[in-house]
């Protein structure tokens, strides 16, 4: 016969069966909830100007996933130019996708006045968070696009006035 010590011990266990299922399943939820799909179209910009990018993109809007991400530019001399970092909840991200085109990203960079010409890139870190689990062991997600900043022409920028 089974003592009531070895009952509630295997009773113990099992109880904790749907818990240990649960935490197995946001464990190997790693699927990044965002992509690049396709070729970027960027514009060339000037020191001072707005770089534009467009690009197809795949949001999976069936999970709730926020985000946290550093975007930063790195001009034609290699130096970092910060540029912004925001926090999304999975609200925002939805409410984005259905305000803009479904399936696009189109987004403006501003080129900072000391901002070297040549060839450039902004990189975007991406951390999302679609379970309780990703608060510590986020999904991580990093961007490249590539551009060019122009020199300034200084007569044709003042109006041909020297």
């Amino acid at each position: 016969m089974m003592g009531w010590a070895a009952k509630n011990t295997r009773f113990a266990w099992l109880s904790l069966l749907p818990f240990a299922v649960v935490l197995a399943c946001w464990a190997v939820d790693r699927e990044p909830p965002f992509a690049i799909t396709g070729p970027v179209v960027a514009t060339d910009a000037k020191p001072g100007g707005t770089a534009t990018f467009v690009m197809p993109v795949r949001r999976d809007l069936d999970r709730e996933c926020s985000v946290q991400f550093y975007r930063f530019l790195i001009d034609g001399n290699r130096y970092r130019h910060d540029q912004a970092a925001m926090i999304m909840s999975a609200s925002a991200v939805r409410a984005m996708d259905e305000r803009m085109t479904p399936g696009w990203l189109r987004m403006t960079v501003h080129i900072p006045e000391n901002a070297a010409p040549g060839s450039a890139m902004v990189v975007t870190n991406l951390s999302y968070q679609c379970n309780p689990l990703q608060r510590w062991w986020p999904i991580q997600v990093t961007t490249y696009l590539h551009f060019r900043i122009n020199p300034v022409d200084h007569e044709t920028d003042s109006g041909g006035q020297p």
